[in-house]
């Protein structure tokens, strides 16, 4: 789910540089000032989370894989050969 964090980090961004600026003389806008860095770093974080098992998935998958392409490529090869000696013939 790596698709949903860089809308929110862009969220985040036009919170604090457009929208909270309009409001700053409440208290309110203060304290959201104070919690985007800690938003932004939970985003972060999950993300990375998120990443790492992405990856740690692929290297699980990768040797399954990398099996079937052989075998896929080994039979596209005989596939060939069959082709080019019926062709020959």
């Amino acid at each position: 789910m790596l698709y949903r964090y860089y809308p929110a980090l862009k969220t985040l961004e036009q919170l604090e540089h457009t929208y909270l600026p309009r409001v700053s003389k409440y208290r309110f806008s203060q304290a959201m000032c104070e919690t985007i860095p800690k938003m932004r770093d939970s985003i972060k974080n999950a993300s990375m989370s998120d990443l790492k098992d992405f990856l740690e998935n692929i290297r699980r998958h990768s040797a399954h894989i990398g099996e079937i392409a052989m075998k896929q490529a080994s039979f596209s090869t005989l596939c060939w050969l069959h082709y080019f000696q019926t062709a020959v013939e």
